[in-house]
This record gives C-alpha cells, structure tokens and sequence, in this order.
C-alpha cells in the first residue's frame, strides 16, 4: 500500500519505521513501545489499556492521563507527522507503515520489521476483514481466501529479507511469537532501536501489564480463537491450502525466523556497540 504524498514529503533522513505485512502485530508492539515511553515520562502506562485508547489518535475531547499510541508512534498513512516534544526528547521519530520501498528509499533510519506465521497471519486478516464488512471476503471461505494472499506475504518478507542483505545493520526481524506476540527481550531491541534505553524493570512492567490486557480482551465474547497467539491455524484450512502455503511461503518464514533468532541471539552484542548496554 503505498504512502501518502503528504507524508512522503516530510520523511526525513533520522526517521525510523515499524514495518510489517497487515495483521501481523503492530498493534501490540506500539502499545508495548507506548508503555516504556510513558513510565519514563512518568505518566500511567495503566492507562493505555482501560478503553483500548491506544489504538486511536488523541482526542482533545477526551482528557487522559498518559500519550497514546497514536501521538507517539503515528501511522503514516494518516499523513501526520505530530509528536509530543516530551517524547521526542527521549525517542527517535518512528512510524507505522505497511510500505517498506518508500521509507527505505526516502530515510536513513532504521526499519523494525514483523512478521508472524502465514497461516496466523492470514487467518487473523481474513477475520478482520470479515469483520469490517469488506468487499474482500464478501461469499469467500478461508480456503478461496488464502491462494489469493499468500503470494502477497511471501513477496512483502522477501523484500525485508532483500534489503536485510543489502544493509543488515538497518533492519531488525522481530517474529510473532505464540503464546504473547512479543516477549521483553523483543521489546528491549525495539525500543535501543528508536534510542529509548529502558531498565529491566520496565521492561518486566510492561510485559506484564500487557499480559492482563491480553487476558482481559479474551475473556468473554465469541472467539473463534484468543486474540493475540498463535494457534493452530491447519485444522481450518483444507490439505490443498496447506500444501500451497508450504510450497508459495516455506523458504521464505524459515529464512526470515532464521534473521530474527540470530538477531535476538547476538542482542548484547547490538546493545553494546549502540553504547547502551548495562547489567540488567
């Protein structure tokens, strides 16, 4: 999905970028970044989980005690380059993008790029889509939906996984996990990466906190599966989808599962060279 021209034309050299195909944790990953953000302002992280605030843009009308996601992190597809001069002290400037040509091309900065599992990935777009009463999955069933997708997956991981060889010191692979989408020493990366150092303690708050938030979100209503893990996608899709994911999608989420583990393995290293690193 291509930027606006808006917001193309403000991209500057040091602006950093969170990058990912849809559905595959974004969301929670600038709501975990948010939290770190707030505690070292020392605002309530607490509230950025009461009524699910983060994910919408700031409201005046709406007073809260903490800076939303969608100040501190915003999307780029909304055009808006505001950011609260509180946390551009302590941050480098970082937005939202399904995009990864434009910002690679137009910055110098670094890209954090997710990826889940296709067939989590998919299923839960598949669900959103259903849900939001698109056009896309209007009389389609998840086996019709996936051979349309899973091209689109393979090709948006293999250009990370392209620009990773052309400068891998630019681009850092984070992988959905299954139980919680991102586990703190995932969150420690992100956040030495946007220049926010946070201590082992807060790191381990805002895991927790975002554990309840999780748990809270799945307690109760009508869930096919729990928001947020990855399940076991196969026992809906028939054994042709299955055999094609493998075939479009196989190489690919093991080369990129690879570059996110060897990354997450030689973590103090990174911390170290970026000058950062304490005991913790």
């Amino acid at each position: 999905m291509p930027l606006p021209e808006v917001f193309l034309d403000q991209i500057k050299n040091p602006d950093n970028f969170l990058v990912c195909f849809p559905r595959s944790g974004s969301r929670w990953l600038m709501l975990l970044l948010a939290d770190l953000v707030n505690q070292q302002l020392g605002k309530d992280p607490a509230a950025l989980y009461s009524q699910q605030i983060e994910f919408e843009a700031d409201r005046a009308s709406r007073p809260t005690r903490c800076l939303p996601v969608g100040q501190l992190i915003p999307n780029a597809y909304l055009g808006s380059r505001r950011s609260p001069e509180r946390a551009t002290e302590i941050i480098r400037p970082l937005f939202k993008s399904h995009n990864l040509v434009q910002p690679w091309q137009r910055s110098e900065g670094f890209v954090i790029y997710l990826f889940r599992r296709p067939d989590n990935c998919l299923y839960s777009y598949y669900n959103h889509l259903k849900a939001k009463g698109r056009k896309a999955v209007e009389g389609v069933d998840i086996d019709s939906f996936f051979p349309r997708f899973l091209s689109q997956w393979e090709a948006h991981v293999s250009l990370a996984l392209t620009a990773a060889q052309l400068n891998p010191e630019r681009i850092l692979f984070l992988e959905y996990q299954r139980k919680q989408p991102f586990h703190w020493k995932q969150l420690q990366l992100a956040a030495y990466r946007i220049g926010l150092v946070p201590t082992k303690e807060q790191l381990t708050k805002a895991s927790r906190r975002f554990s309840k938030f999780l748990a809270a979100i799945n307690r109760g209503g009508d869930h096919t599966y729990e928001r947020s893990r990855n399940v076991r996608i196969r026992q809906f899709l028939s054994p042709e989808t299955v055999d094609l994911m493998e075939t479009v999608t196989g190489v690919t989420y093991k080369e990129a599962s690879k570059s996110a583990r060897f990354q997450l393995r030689t973590r103090r290293r990174f911390l170290r060279e970026s000058s950062f690193l304490s005991e913790r």
